[in-house]
C-alpha cells in the first residue's frame, strides 16, 4: 500500500524505479496470496488423509461436508408429484432401476471382445 501511495504522489508514472517498485510489491503480494491458498489446500488435504488413515469416518465426513456441501441445500419434499419420505424413496428407486442395468455375464464377454478389438486396432 505504501508503494502505491508513493507511486500516486509521483504522478502515476508508467515507467521508472517508482513504478517498478510498485509492480514488484504488487506481484509479491499476489504470490503470497496464491501461496497461502495453496498451503490451506495442502493442509486440508493432509487433514483428510490423516482422518482416512486413522479410519475416523465420522470426522472425515464431517470435514468433507463442511468443505464441499452447501449449508443451504434442503431435501426435496415433493418428487414427481409424490410427497413423504417413503413415496419419494420409492419414486427414486423406480427411476434408478429403469435407468441402471447391471452387466450380465454375456455383457462382460461382449465388452471384453470390444476391448480386445480396440487394442488390436491400435497395435496395427
Amino acid at each position: 500500500m505504501e508503494a502505491t501511495s508513493v507511486w500516486r504522489c509521483a504522478g502515476c508514472p508508467r515507467s521508472g524505479p517508482v513504478n517498478e517498485n510498485r509492480l514488484q510489491c504488487k506481484y509479491r503480494y499476489k504470490f503470497a496470496i496464491k501461496e497461502a491458498a495453496a498451503d490451506a489446500d495442502r493442509c486440508f488435504n493432509d487433514d483428510f488423509y490423516y482422518k482416512l488413515c486413522a479410519k475416523d469416518d465420522q470426522a472425515f465426513w464431517k470435514s468433507w461436508r463442511k468443505k464441499f456441501c452447501s449449508q443451504s441445500l434442503k431435501c426435496t419434499t415433493v418428487l414427481n408429484g409424490k410427497s413423504g419420505d417413503t413415496d419419494i424413496c420409492n419414486t427414486f428407486t423406480e427411476y434408478v432401476q429403469s435407468v441402471y442395468k447391471p452387466n450380465t455375464p454375456d455383457g462382460d464377454s461382449r465388452y471384453k471382445i470390444q476391448v480386445q478389438d480396440i487394442l488390436a486396432e491400435k497395435a496395427t
